[in-house]
């Protein structure tokens, strides 16, 4: 029996189709779970769906084909009854949450593959850069065209909410997906000891984007289901 590997990309073609299944039916969980973190129904806690598609598109190019995009649209119109929103709310969250995909994504395919798997230095330029324009486009579209449909619209419709939740999201999951080691080599590396120093840039990084958000409670990203 064939073991498929998130992490290894499809070799035969007749292998592909079963890949962008998964695809679309983890960037559907993922979705779900999302919402399962509501609090009362209108505030979620996380939603790793972003930067899951955005990492996967990013490290496998064969994903990034039409048909992986509509796998992962197809995925979000079966979470969206599921979750309990409404039909202008569903589209308005699918232009939301794909179009910070497709931004992260132009950015992310342009730089050099070395820099996309984050194994120099530099390359954490190249992931803000990319990161950082796709929550200000969060934050625009959010606060317009998302905000107004919620209960509160007041208490949802600010940019500075939606820009620092979708960073603070893409900070802490798309890096892991970027940098995963391929096939099994996970297994046989050693991890080097992180010191304070090398880890201090990317805590003040987060902790900057949690001041953004102050006036909140929690990171919560907004679903609004009716």
């Amino acid at each position: 029996m064939m073991m498929i590997n998130w992490f290894k990309a499809p070799t035969t073609p007749r292998c592909a189709w079963l890949y962008f299944l998964m695809f679309g039916g983890a960037y559907s969980a993922l979705s779900i779970f999302g919402a399962l973190t509501a609090n009362d129904k209108i505030l979620s806690l996380i939603w790793p769906a972003n930067p899951f598609m955005l990492g996967m598109l990013v490290r496998f190019p064969v994903l990034a084909l039409p048909l992986g995009w509509v796998a992962c649209l197809a995925g979000f119109a079966i979470a969206v009854p599921i979750i309990g929103c409404g039909l202008m709310t569903g589209a308005g969250l699918a232009a939301y949450n794909f179009g910070v995909v497709v931004i992260g994504y132009v950015l992310l395919s342009r730089v050099n593959r070395v820099d996309q798997r984050l194994q120099r230095l530099t390359s954490v330029f190249y992931l803000l850069f990319a990161v950082g324009a796709a929550s200000i486009f969060a934050g625009i579209v959010g606060s317009i065209l998302i905000g107004p449909l919620f209960h509160d619209p007041v208490a949802v419709s600010s940019f500075r909410y939606w820009f620092s939740v979708e960073l603070l999201n893409q900070l802490a999951f798309l890096p892991i997906i970027l940098s995963y080691p391929e096939g099994r080599k996970w297994g046989r590396r050693q991890l080097p000891q992180l010191t304070f120093n090398d880890q201090a840039p990317m805590i003040v990084l987060v902790l900057s984007a949690i001041s953004l958000y102050r006036p909140f409670s929690g990171a919560q990203f907004p679903i609004a289901c009716f």
